[in-house]
């Protein structure tokens, strides 16, 4: 695999071949997002599929800029073009749209007027003139799906693995250019830092992460001053830090090394430390909720970690029977330590 990223010519000699498990190659390969890499001939269905949101992504950017709407891509495929130009590589399977809060409900009557359904049991016009503040901070994104084809769009209204990330002006973002279309994303080095974050937050389950990390590395010289002030006011020093150590670990890329405290260093260690079990198995829910409360150094981040997991994603949409058994002591819980700090929290 590393020799595939960087470039390296490498034959495996005929003992590595016989060596190699070919069901557990195929397996891992899957599992981890690296079959449109390694196998790109194979894959026509998720081709076709990366041809028609890229068709959809540029269609309805253009219907944001001629309403005056200002929107941020993320990840998906301008990621893909900004790293591997125009193969398809990444998987895709939705588009991740960021607005600023003031044009939400705007933006949510374009997607209607493309012929997008709305997925929540909330809508943008009733957040916003619900007159719940605590509403209002924990809705992350709306879901869409396409009436006719195969098609969802994620809108958000803030990052969800790094919500304290303010929404940028526009004459600080980059841009991708995909079928003669100006793409917005994020500059370079909030987009690495938010990378990080994302990959890290998912505790590195795919191995296609690690890998857009090392190319993005590789190919654009970053300010790591700016990288570092991002990561400190975003509170994402450890999933930044996470990065930095694997792709040294895997590709043997000079990256950079900064201080850290005691406390920072032994959770980076700790969660380190099952990462090659994750990519190999699953780990148990207990397991990985005790390391997603490692990744935050916050008490406020952490709490914003539950109210994601639980609030958010299932008192918000209606959507908490969709749990085996309802968790009642998690939601009495949310509720009542929400109403208690309500006032202190803030996402940015």
């Amino acid at each position: 695999m590393r020799g595939h990223v960087l470039g390296e010519s490498h034959r495996p000699s005929p003992q590595e071949i016989s060596d190699c498990d070919g069901k557990m190659l195929q397996y891992l390969v899957r599992q981890n997002r690296l079959d449109l890499a390694l196998f790109p001939t194979e894959n026509m269905k998720h081709a076709c599929l990366f041809l028609t949101l890229q068709k959809w992504l540029v269609y309805v950017v253009r219907t944001f800029k001629e309403n005056n709407i200002f929107v941020i891509v993320l990840k998906g495929i301008p990621l893909n073009h900004l790293l591997y130009g125009e193969r398809c590589i990444r998987r895709s399977k939705d588009i991740d749209l960021w607005v600023s809060p003031d044009q939400l409900v705007h933006a949510h009557r374009c997607l209607l007027g493309l012929g997008f359904v709305l997925d929540s049991a909330l809508s943008p016009e009733e957040l916003e003139t619900s007159s719940s503040t605590f509403l209002k901070e924990s809705i992350v994104d709306f879901t869409y799906n396409h009436a006719s084809e195969k098609i969802s769009i994620e809108l958000h209204q803030r990052t969800q693995v790094v919500a304290s990330i303010l929404f940028p002006d526009p004459e600080t973002c980059s841009f991708v250019t995909i079928l003669d279309t100006r793409i917005p994303i994020l500059n370079l080095e909030t987009y690495f830092v938010y990378l990080c974050a994302h990959a890290a937050s998912h505790h590195w389950s795919r191995l296609q992460w690690l890998v857009d990390l090392a190319i993005f590395y590789m190919k654009f010289p970053l300010d790591w001053t700016m990288v570092m002030k991002v990561a400190n006011e975003t509170a994402s020093v450890r999933a930044l830090y996470e990065s930095l150590t694997l792709l040294r670990s895997f590709f043997k890329l000079d990256t950079p090394s900064f201080s850290l405290s005691l406390l920072d260093r032994f959770s980076i260690w700790y969660r380190l430390k099952f990462f090659r079990k994750i990519w190999h198995k699953p780990l148990s829910n207990s397991r990985i909720l005790f390391l997603s409360t490692l990744l935050y150094p916050y008490v406020s981040q952490k709490y914003r970690l539950t109210i994601g997991t639980v609030f958010n994603t299932n008192l918000c949409r209606g959507q908490i029977s969709r749990y085996p058994t309802h968790p009642m002591w998690v939601i009495l819980f949310t509720v009542l330590f929400s109403h208690y700090i309500k006032r202190e929290f803030r996402y940015a």
